[in-house]
């Protein structure tokens, strides 16, 4: 993991980070020059009152701090830069992989997760990178140029101060798997929080109308309590070793002043060596303290890498051939698709499509009905490469769909589906989503597209007309205007299929009647797949296709399907009887 974040994100800030180590590098030798200074400081100017000396060697120092000061500023700077591309690198590739990834997966997956990878653990390895660069180049540098400076001083002092680093890198070695282990169990726990909140915020609408504010609040509070127990238990891992390791540096120091007082007061060691092999010992301690902690953090960042790059490493399964061509148009309205003996299962044991032979010709509209789970979404997301049949064909103006670029058969596609997806952006902008082209995506395009699915009158009547934020999700507009705007998103696609997926289906009937116009305009010169469950809205359609537990059952006109007297005329008959119920109470209610 450490050699794969070295050659795909490290490997091309190469230059800054040889700054930054350039920079590191000078804080270590300064840093060991200043304690190496301390004994001509004291023995000229204490013990040998040389006067001179008294203004050199302060100049001396301040000069040496200055250059430390200047390196560690840079290497700061360089190195939060470093930390900067890494998490933007890291981020970006996850994102993009996010968007390219198969349907099936991130519909088996949670947002949640994702959001956590994305937020929290890109920052984790980030943070584990610069504490592992810093100490690698600046915090162990440092040590070993004040323990060469020990050893130049007094070499048998310099081992009695050394004969605490087994026992130190023992001791940090076992709290790095404590606290990686703990990290690994908060992360999921991270994961787990982010999905709850996600959903609760999602559904917050269910939470209030049931009266559950109070047990999600319980949900989401054990979670934070686990989450925190174990990010805690790493904590205390990582926050041990730098205390544990000044106790047994403690010790050292005991040891070396016990010996060292001997040796002064026999008259075998100068006091001015003594003195300035305790400060430069004292001096090695920051640094050592940091590096003690180098082992948690890395641990935590390695587990944080582990999420992510699980993540960047699935690939998408659904691919371009390597032998893909661009679709070919070969009408001028619309498009000839055509679904040969179509099997498909989302599991083995449930098929959602059996056998199906489904045609539309160039500018007819073709419904789908049926029950609920019959399969008629799962068309669509097959004609839309969402997913891949397992057995048999789809073919667009006879070019199987497989052998087709996906960037050129979704540009062939427009879909307006149930729940209008609006971003939290402007409606312009909203709208300027169906562009095909940059240039298509031009105000008076928009504008046109707006005029097209009945949208204008309403939009010019928002705030700041097109340049209006929605909300998310469009909460700032009606049932209808979001559908409205999905529309003229669609015009403004302009592309030879269009797929309507419920698209009047949660609206009233007021909205139904406002939209089917536009709809209508929108379908003239297009093939155009239609899914209702409102089926007077289908009356029209060239062909309906009847789907019962992933098998076509009937084929044919809505009057001949009537007259047969299958499953489309019970579904009709039902739908009727219900209007004309709801119909009877409201009148009732009027009376």
């Amino acid at each position: 993991m450490a050699r794969r974040l070295a050659r795909d994100y490290l490997a091309p800030q190469a230059p800054r980070i040889a700054a930054a180590m350039a920079c590191m590098l000078v804080v270590a030798a300064t840093t060991a020059l200043t304690a190496w200074l301390l004994e001509p400081a004291i023995r000229t100017i204490l013990i040998e009152k040389q006067a001179r000396m008294l203004l050199l060697i302060p100049l001396a120092i301040v000069a040496v701090s200055a250059v430390k000061a200047g390196a560690a500023y840079a290497q700061g700077v360089l190195m939060a830069e470093v930390g900067r591309s890494l998490v933007t690198g890291i981020q970006k590739r996850l994102f993009s992989r996010l968007m390219h990834a198969d349907l099936a997966r991130l519909s088996g997956g949670h947002s949640g997760t994702h959001q956590a990878n994305f937020l929290q653990n890109t920052s984790l390895i980030a943070q584990a990178v610069s504490t592992s660069l810093i100490g690698i180049f600046r915090d162990a540098p440092t040590v070993i140029g004040l323990i060469l400076v020990m050893f130049l001083m007094d070499w048998q002092l310099a081992i009695f101060a050394t004969l605490v680093a087994p026992p130190v890198a023992a001791l940090t070695r076992r709290l790095s798997k404590v606290a990686g282990k703990a990290m690994g169990r908060s992360i999921g726990n991270t994961n787990e929080l982010a999905k709850r909140i996600a959903e609760a915020l999602s559904g917050i609408r269910i939470v209030k109308a049931y009266g559950r504010e109070d047990e999600e609040a319980a949900r989401a509070s054990h979670l934070i309590e686990e989450r925190m127990r174990h990010y805690f238990k790493a904590q205390r891992a990582s926050l041990a070793a730098a205390p544990l390791t000044e106790a047994l540096g403690g010790v050292g120091l005991a040891v070396v002043i016990y010996y060292g007082g001997t040796r002064v007061l026999n008259n075998s060691l100068q006091l001015s060596e003594f003195m300035t092999f305790i400060g430069t010992m004292l001096w090695a301690f920051q640094p050592m303290r940091t590096l003690s902690n180098l082992a948690t953090v890395s641990a935590q960042g390695l587990r944080a890498a582990e999420a992510v790059f699980g993540e960047i490493d699935i690939g998408p399964k659904i691919q371009d051939a390597p032998a893909a061509r661009a679709l070919v148009r070969a009408h001028p309205a619309g498009a000839h698709v055509r679904f040969q003996n179509v099997s498909f299962a989302y599991r083995p044991e449930i098929p959602a499509l059996n056998d199906a032979t489904i045609e539309a010709r160039p500018g007819e509209t073709v419904a789908l009905v049926g029950p609920s789970g019959a399969g008629k979404t799962t068309a669509f997301n097959l004609l839309l490469r969402f997913y891949e049949p397992g057995v048999g064909a789809i073919t667009v103006d006879g070019q199987d769909v497989r052998g087709l670029t996906m960037a050129s058969l979704r540009d062939s596609i427009a879909l307006v589906a149930q729940e209008a997806m609006l971003f939290d952006d402007t409606v312009s902008a909203n709208i300027a989503y169906g562009a095909r082209t940059a240039a298509g995506a031009g105000e008076a395009a928009i504008a046109d597209a707006a005029r097209h699915a009945a949208a204008e009158e309403f939009i010019l009547k928002l705030p700041n007309g097109y340049q209006t934020r929605v909300g998310e999700d469009g909460s700032q507009l009606s049932g209808g205007q979001r559908q409205r705007i999905a529309i003229a998103r669609a015009f403004l696609k302009n592309a030879p299929i269009l797929l309507l997926d419920e698209a009047t289906s949660s609206l009233d009937t007021h909205s139904e009647a406002q939209i089917q116009g536009a709809l209508s305009e929108l379908m003239r010169g297009r093939t155009t797949f239609v899914i209702a469950h409102r089926l007077s809205t289908i009356q029209r359609a060239d062909r309906i296709y009847v789907l019962e537990s992933g098998r076509i059952v009937e084929t044919g006109s809505h009057a001949e399907l009537l007259r047969r007297g299958g499953l489309y005329a019970s579904l009709y008959e039902r739908q009727f009887r219900e209007t004309g119920a709801a119909l009877g109470k409201l009148a009732a209610a009027g009376e």
